[in-house]
């Protein structure tokens, strides 16, 4: 098992803590999961992009936050499809917030919805 830690957090806003210790939960549910290499690699992909959103001083805490949450539960839930004990309704109905929440901060999250749609399609062959 790989435990992974995230260190770029930028420091200066008091969300930062906890938003680096739910991308690190994030990050470490994938690693541990039996998920396909190529759909570990996009989801490695995801968590780096949303920790960028998280250093980027343009976006709001509360901006920030939402996409960190969603990204939360979406990590949950592809862990669980990947053990077959979840079903592709829910984390489609997940992948929808988040790609929503991720339009919400603007064109500095176009990297996070391009990964998403991208692991969408990774589940689709896998499930």
């Amino acid at each position: 098992m790989k435990n992974v830690s995230v260190s770029n957090i930028q420091s200066g806003r008091d969300t930062n803590i906890t938003i680096a210790e739910k991308i690190v939960d994030s990050m470490n549910r994938i690693e541990r999961s039996d998920a396909d290499p190529k759909l570990k690699e996009a989801m490695r992909d995801l968590v780096q992009q949303i920790t960028g959103l998280a250093n980027d001083k343009r976006l709001s805490q509360d901006s920030v936050k939402n996409v960190e949450d969603r990204l939360d539960k979406f990590t949950a839930e592809v862990a669980e499809v990947t053990k077959g004990e979840h079903d592709r309704p829910s984390y489609s109905v997940t992948a929808e917030g988040l790609t929503e929440a991720a339009k919400a901060v603007g064109e500095v999250a176009a990297p996070v919805i391009a990964t998403v749609t991208k692991i969408l399609g990774l589940l689709a062959v896998a499930v």
